[in-house]
């Protein structure tokens, strides 16, 4: 199938990327470029987008990039300091902008939910105007969403290292977590809400027809080609499906791209954002093609977007600074722990994230919006049949057995660190890989 990612990446002059090119499918960025890189760092990343950008701009920029990565990681004070003084700036920028919007109407609703969760996110990622705005925003909508399957069968594809997983739900849920990366999974072992933890496919997870009451995936599928076939394989499993996707407008609102638009380089703006997408290994599609093609394959039947273009701009100045477009680094925040200026730093990141959540409350709802929130109803799955959830490669629905062990055929999935691989042949290089002495040591909120 031939997605509009790869009729992009097929017409655009600057990239020019072969049919052979092992990142021409994003899809392989889970396939083929994570799965060999057990010891998964963005840094690690960004020097492997760069050897596969054939665009000698997007080479150059991504190994810049990477070279920057490794100063923070020798003078990690030098980046604070540029920090505290950037966070400064732009709370009282912020002031102004919302002073002048002051006779706007700003409806409360959601935001005053995500105001909740700004202390312990603020905690959690010193300087983290992006993640804290994007992870209030997402808790505040999910918490909702999932209240009535308190008692239901729920898998969390992608779950990662659970980081929102856990504020979302409480000892009373039972998750079933998948993702394809063990050193990240490992972490959710223990937690009060998780029943299993699956290594496999998140694209297409091995679970039986009409087996789960909900699925729910959270910053997932913007790193997906074939959008419309995961959603397919999720809603054959799930009655309902929740996830949140990524507009066009992701990387186009970042400060360099969005500068550069504005006053008229739009060439340019246009080849820093396509080299953003490809460093994030990300497909990201207008906002009016995204909604046509989830309706294609599930029942939508509640979408949200939130997060204008300015606002995200604003939100993504401190992770430019950081050189990560995620959780604060980690040598920052171990720099950070217990220094002189840690309570400094938090009540700036609270006042800084109180702020954003503010401008974007008052910001006009437009089809740029970057964050969108879809609730589904799967148009295949019918009432949940009894049985197992997971699903052998033998094809029988009756599910494998906590330890692994499939009933009809007698087959034994490897289940280590108390984690189930249930992985397709061509994927098996994600067990051979797995060391869990060292994914034990690895820094929590890698990703």
């Amino acid at each position: 199938m031939t997605s509009r990612c790869d009729d992009i990446r097929e017409q655009d002059s600057v990239t020019k990327r072969s049919t052979a090119h092992p990142m021409k499918e994003v899809n392989s960025y889970y396939t083929e470029v994570k799965p060999s890189l057990p010891n998964f760092s963005p840094d690690v990343v960004s020097a492997s987008s760069a050897l596969r950008a054939e665009s000698v701009f997007s080479r150059l920029i991504l190994k810049i990039y990477a070279a920057g990565v490794v100063l923070r990681r020798t003078i990690p004070w030098l980046f604070i300091a540029v920090l505290i003084f950037v966070a400064a700036v732009e709370i009282f920028f912020l002031h102004l902008v919302i002073w002048f919007r002051r006779k706007r109407k700003a409806e409360e609703s959601i935001y005053s939910r995500a105001r909740e969760f700004i202390p312990e996110l603020s905690k959690q990622y010193p300087f983290g105007g992006h993640p804290i705005l994007w992870k209030s925003i997402q808790l505040a909508l999910l918490r909702g969403y999932v209240a009535p399957f308190r008692k239901s069968i729920i898998v969390e594809a992608a779950i990662g290292e659970e980081s929102l997983s856990s504020r979302v739900f409480d000892k009373d849920f039972s998750v079933i977590g998948l993702d394809i990366n063990p050193v990240s999974l490992q972490k959710v072992i223990g937690r009060p809400h998780i029943s299993q933890a699956i290594v496999c496919d998140c694209m297409n997870p091995p679970l039986n027809k009409n087996s789960i009451d909900i699925l729910v995936s959270n910053n997932f599928i913007h790193h997906v080609t074939d959008k419309e076939g995961v959603i397919r394989n999720w809603a054959r499993a799930a009655a309902y499906v929740y996830f949140n996707e990524c507009s066009q407008s992701w990387s186009e609102a970042l400060l360099p791209s969005y500068f550069l638009h504005g006053i008229g380089f739009h060439d340019l703006a246009r080849r820093i954002a396509q080299t953003v997408n490809l460093l994030g290994a990300q497909c990201l599609l207008p906002r009016n093609e995204l909604d046509a093609l989830f309706s294609r394959e599930v029942q939508v039947e509640e979408v949200h977007a939130f997060i204008s273009q300015f606002t995200y701009c604003m939100a993504t100045i401190p992770s430019l600074v950081c050189l990560q477009m995620g959780p604060t680094p980690f040598e920052i925040r171990q720099a950070l722990a217990g220094s002189l200026v840690e309570g400094l730093v938090d009540r700036l990141t609270k006042r800084l994230s109180e702020l954003l959540l503010y401008l974007d409350q008052t910001s006009m709802r437009s089809a740029d919006d970057v964050l969108i929130h879809y609730f589904c109803k799967s148009k295949s799955a019918k009432k949940r049949r009894s049985g197992g959830v997971i699903r052998c490669a033998c094809g029988s629905e009756q599910g494998l057995s906590s330890e692994g062990i499939c009933p009809a055929c007698g087959r034994a999935y490897p289940k280590i660190d108390g984690m189930l691989f249930v992985l397709p042949e061509h994927l098996s290089t994600i067990l051979d890989n797995y060391d869990g002495e060292s994914a034990a040591a690895f820094p929590k909120e890698h990703l």
